[in-house]
């Protein structure tokens, strides 16, 4: 058989499309049929045939020979088939009805098992037309291929770890006027999906290995932690196995063979990976975080970013915050590199690291490996009812550590993971962890908030923290008396920078340094990007001795020297440079930190 992977141009906006994931708490809802035994004129033997996919090309795909000489897209072997919905009409709750899923027909009947004709559906066609088979024989290639690459990948067999045999039900064609692509729960005993017709959107089509990557793992979540509802966690963890599928087939069809293992590397902008490009992106994390419509959810600065909260805009609240667990993996794999030019989009910057942040990422096999290791029993690392993106970082420390830890000492892998949500503003770097616990005891006088990761790091509103050799504000520092006190921190007040934001338009930071007699002080300011923040030094008596008022792109600078024979006192202030407009690229000015350099010679 002759594999074509065909090249598109990715010309459509993607993240305005929602997957209305349904799950349901039980085998049992008014929108499910009840069970039956399987037909005797469905069973047959195992055939191949030959799907004319619209991402892929032309594929083998396994099916089943009727005892009449027909054919039924049925892979017996690993139990996933696809059904008729026959262009059903959703109900009022936009979902096909428990009439219809009990009226679908298996796509059967076919006599030369060659299905479909490699163009999206219309409309105007039959769904059992080659024109209305191909979105039906796409979605099992799909179907085969996750249950392929569980097995060798991840040495996992069907839904359970227990059966091969164990695969997923799809209905297809649900008429185009609902945009649902969804996990119904268990349908006729078996884990279902339900998909609409495929051509909503040029290349990214609901039959796409992406979306039924997303689907089918939904059924292996459910089976392993318990999920039985939609939330960040549940949706951020799909589109990564999602994702994860799309790579896997893409390698099979390089390779025209079975892969025991995903790519070290991948290309996230190639058009086969769909939304591959949208977890690189460094506007996704930002764009989850600041474009919530209209500040409905007013979320800005609370904990409450990560939750999900039936009452307000479902669908679109859970997947905008799983992306966060999607730029998480992200990092994960490809690491952090805090070296930026203005202007340049740089998908491994972190807005949420210090300048020494940087990191190597661990790849995408051994990131894709630790994730589904998080998830697969019978070790329960995730918690059902936890919905806060935010909590998704204690399961996947803790799998990494026990999983690659020796001795007690931090593997790489568990230093990785902990970074990673670091990036993403959930919790801490592994060095910062490190260095506070090795310093709290010598320097017992340190009050810098060290956030819990189960809590969030947002729960006052200024998300300082205890950074490696980087002093975050530790107080509202907002005028003369409750400045910092830069000698507060004895020698290691100097020589390092101190770490701040400014939280409003308004708000101002002040640093007090004593200069010692005949020594100098000298550093410098850097604004956050796409800002423009000034320096000013005043004396004691808030007199002012110096500023520096660069445009934005350049570093602003100081040196004090203290000519006297006595020690003097210097107030730095951090202020938004005059002209700077409100509104800025981040939105929010407490979204990003300034660096302070402070050293003395």
């Amino acid at each position: 058989m002759n594999f074509i992977k065909p090249v598109f141009l990715l010309t459509t906006v993607l993240s305005t499309f929602t997957f209305a994931d349904v799950q349901f708490s039980g085998p049992v809802s008014p929108y499910l049929p009840s069970p039956e035994p399987e037909k005797p004129s469905l069973l047959g033997s195992a055939a191949t045939g030959i799907a004319k996919t619209v991402h892929w090309g032309d594929v083998d795909i396994p099916t089943t020979e009727l005892p009449v000489g027909k054919y039924h897209l049925w892979d017996q072997l690993r139990g996933n088939r696809v059904y008729d919905l026959n262009n059903a009409t959703p109900n009022a709750k936009g979902h096909a009805s428990s009439d219809d899923i009990d009226n679908a027909l298996p796509y059967q009947g076919d006599t030369d098992n060659v299905w479909g004709d490699n163009e999206f559906y219309s409309l105007n066609n039959s769904t059992t037309s080659a024109n209305g088979q191909t979105q039906a024989a796409e979605v099992l290639f799909n179907l085969t291929m996750a249950s392929h690459m569980y097995d060798k990948v991840f040495n996992y067999k069907g839904i359970k770890d227990d059966d091969i045999t164990d695969g997923v039900t799809a209905y297809v064609h649900l008429k185009k006027n609902s945009t649902e692509i969804a996990y119904y729960g268990i349908l006729n005993n078996k884990h279902s999906i339900v998909i609409t017709n495929d051509d909503w959107n040029s290349v990214y089509a609901n039959a796409h290995s992406f979306v039924i990557g997303h689907e089918y793992f939904h059924a292996l979540t459910r089976e392993n932690i318990g999920f039985l509802k939609a939330s960040p966690i549940n949706e951020g963890l799909s589109d990564v196995f999602g994702l994860a599928l799309a790579v896997y087939v893409d390698k099979f069809m390089d390779t025209q063979t079975l892969p025991t293992s995903l790519p070290t590397s991948i290309n996230w902008n190639d058009p086969m990976f769909a939304r591959g490009k949208f977890f690189a992106l460094p506007s996704k994390h930002s764009y989850y975080e600041h474009n919530f419509k209209s500040g409905a959810l007013n979320l800005f600065g609370t904990s409450d970013f990560w939750s999900w909260n039936p009452s307000k805009e479902m669908d679109d609240h859970t997947h905008k915050a799983g992306g966060m667990l999607e730029k998480a993996f992200y990092h994960l794999a490809e690491g952090v590199n805090m070296n930026w030019v203005d202007g340049q989009e740089n998908p491994r910057y972190s807005y949420f690291l210090p300048v020494s942040g940087s990191f190597n990422g661990l790849g995408f096999d051994k990131a894709a490996n630790i994730y589904f290791g998080a998830v697969r029993g019978p070790n329960k690392y995730f918690n059902p009812v936890d919905t806060d993106v935010v909590k998704a970082a204690s399961p996947l420390i803790k799998y990494a550590a026990n999983t690659y830890n020796k001795n007690d000492v931090v593997s790489t892998e568990a230093r990785r993971v902990r970074d990673s949500f670091a990036a993403v503003n959930i919790g801490t770097t592994q060095e910062t962890l490190d260095l506070y616990q090795a310093k709290k005891e010598k320097y017992p006088d340190l009050k810098f908030s060290f956030p819990n990761i189960s809590a969030g790091t947002r729960t006052d509103g200024t998300r300082f923290d205890f950074v490696t050799k980087q002093f975050y504000e530790v107080s509202a520092n907002n005028d003369w008396d409750t400045r910092v006190n830069i000698q507060s921190q004895g020698a290691h007040g100097f020589g390092h920078n101190w770490v701040g934001y400014l939280h409003n338009n308004t708000d101002v930071d002040y640093y007090k340094v004593i200069i010692p007699a005949g020594k100098t002080i000298q550093g410098h300011l850097i604004s956050p990007r796409h800002t423009n923040f000034d320096l000013f030094v005043y004396n004691a008596s808030k007199t002012e001795i110096h500023k520096s008022t660069k445009g934005k792109l350049y570093k602003d600078s100081y040196a004090i020297t203290n000519v006297n024979n006595v020690p003097i006192t210097a107030y730095l202030k951090v202020v938004k440079a005059a002209g700077q407009p409100n509104s800025t690229g981040f939105a929010k000015y407490d979204m990003k930190p300034y660096n302070l350099y402070v050293g003395i010679q």
